[in-house]
């Protein structure tokens, strides 16, 4: 029988499994695994990027809030002064009508006066111009809200319920809820397995096969179907191998892991010391400014009783309106000077707050990446 005849007069069904394992590159979990892994850490990398931008915009927020709560009281401030020179200049000219002063007096209360009108239009300015980054700040349309107020519902007030902790703890909590910090650990761990995965790359590839099947042979095709469970039998078992001579691309691929886990490493290293600087330096100005709050108002109580005793003197003819309008001036600034103490106090704790990683949770916002590594 011709075989090509005995072959058309045929057909064929069959049915069969194939296994095949790596041996060296490509084998077990922790490669094929380690893209997966990565991935997930990319998500956590990126809860904490929004966390630290989270901190800093609130931190902003809080500090331009504070600034305008300053410039207003500094306009209040200067208006209030601005009214006793007036009030001294309306006094020093019904004295010079009754020949009590001289000509010469008016000059020093006209001054004063000019002296208080310009320091009170900067800071109606400095208002303005604080108001509209606060409404950015609060992504507000300027277009469309440019004369929209700002009422501020907290005073500024020394912040009397806010405590230092040993500086240790600080630094401690620091390092371990600041965000970078965290996503700097996250970026390691990511490239050990970046060294896992390129690594794989310098194995010679084996995998051991085993193939099994079943035919079945017929005069149709849906009768060979049927035959599959004759005695017609295949099974097969063998090595793939497969090695790159050179493998220079992997090789180049993994070297370059390696250092830059060591970079990510050093970088890590001079991370948490940078991180130990900021919060003794936080630590230092909250004390300083502390300080600076009891001092400027020390100042202030002695610039008062001083122009009080200068008004005095002059009442009695012993003083000219040229020293109690230095004496108003000094009031003046010892008054901004204090108020300025206490804001900066405010914003120290603030910025402390920030650099070490807590702002968030002390003003009870909820924001991915509150979990320390």
């Amino acid at each position: 029988m011709n075989s090509s005849t005995y072959a058309e007069e045929f057909n064929s069904s069959g049915e069969g499994i194939s296994v095949t394992q790596a041996l060296l590159k490509d084998r077990g979990l922790k490669y094929n695994l380690a893209s997966l892994k990565q991935a997930k850490i990319d998500t956590k990398i990126s809860e904490y990027e929004l966390r630290y931008f989270a901190e800093t915009l609130v931190s902003v927020i809080e500090e331009t809030y504070w600034d305008y709560a300053l410039s207003q009281k500094q306009i209040e401030i200067y208006e209030k002064s601005l009214k006793l020179a007036e009030n001294r200049l309306a006094e020093t000219k019904e004295r010079i009508e009754v020949g009590k002063l001289a000509d010469v007096e008016l000059a020093a209360a006209t001054a004063e006066i000019a002296f208080q009108k310009e320091g009170l239009i900067n800071a109606k300015s400095n208002l303005q111009k604080t108001r509209l980054k606060f409404l950015r700040l609060l992504n507000v349309n300027l277009s469309d809200n440019m004369k929209k107020q700002v009422t501020l519902k907290t005073p500024i007030v020394v912040p009397s319920d806010e405590k230092l902790d040993a500086l240790e703890n600080h630094v401690a909590l620091a390092l371990k809820m600041r965000a970078d910090l965290n996503q700097a650990n996250l970026n390691i761990e990511r490239g050990e397995l970046e060294i896992v995965k390129t690594g794989n790359g310098l194995l010679p590839k084996m995998d051991v096969f085993v193939n099994f099947g079943r035919t079945g042979y017929a005069d149709s095709l849906s009768s060979s179907v049927g035959n599959i469970n004759d005695d017609y039998y295949a099974s097969e078992i063998g090595l793939q191998f497969k090695m790159s001579l050179l493998n220079r691309n992997a090789k180049a691929l993994h070297r370059r892991a390696l250092l830059n886990q060591e970079l990510i490493k050093d970088a890590l290293e001079n991370m948490k010391s940078l991180v130990e600087l900021d919060i003794h330096s936080a630590y230092i100005e909250v004390n300083r400014t502390t300080e600076q709050v009891a001092a400027t108002k020390a100042t202030r109580q002695y610039q008062d009783d001083t122009l009080k005793a200068e008004i005095a003197k002059f009442e009695v003819g012993k003083s000219t309106t040229l020293l109690v309008g230095q004496a108003q001036r000094n009031l003046l600034v010892s008054q901004i000077a204090e108020i300025q103490a206490v804001v900066m106090n405010i914003k120290s704790f603030i910025n402390l707050y920030r650099l070490e990683g807590t702002l968030l949770k002390r003003r009870g916002i909820s924001a991915p990446g509150d979990k320390s590594l």
